[in-house]
């Protein structure tokens, strides 16, 4: 991995642990969403309320990312990924919605990703949402 892609990478977790102290701050008025940019790559990231056995509760979701295709298949997502998963504070658990390439699919149920399961109104979308098994919160 190149200096300029190892910034960039380290520029993008910087822009996370951001995201992540505001949106586990009661008292912020910060926005529930971000884009976490860099020269060549981008991360939509958004703080989604869910109810987990009848309680509130806060996951990352992942709406969109896009790595430069001279970057494409270098373990810049498998970085990021890993980072995300490793970092999660104080959400419950990480998302990623509306899966269109098939590929990213694979790899994320490899990495332990599953089906989302939607509410019965949402079922006639055929885009692909997985997330993974719900991590612990402590640590």
């Amino acid at each position: 991995m190149t200096e300029k892609l190892t910034k960039q990478i380290d520029d993008i977790k910087s822009q996370f642990i951001e995201f992540s102290k505001q949106c586990g701050n009661p008292n912020s008025n910060a926005p529930r969403n971000r884009w976490l940019q860099s020269e060549d790559i981008s991360l939509y990231l958004r703080k989604q309320l869910t109810i987990e056995d009848g309680e509130f509760a806060y996951h990352l979701c992942i709406g969109s990312i896009d790595i430069s295709s001279a970057y494409q298949k270098q373990g810049v997502f498998t970085e990021i990924i890993t980072y995300l998963e490793q970092n999660i504070s104080h959400f419950r658990y990480i998302s990623v919605e509306c899966l269109m390439n098939e590929h990213l699919e694979r790899y994320l149920t490899k990495r332990g990703y599953v089906p989302y399961k939607r509410p019965a109104h949402t079922d006639h979308y055929f885009d692909v949402h997985l997330t993974n098994k719900p991590l612990s919160l402590e640590g």
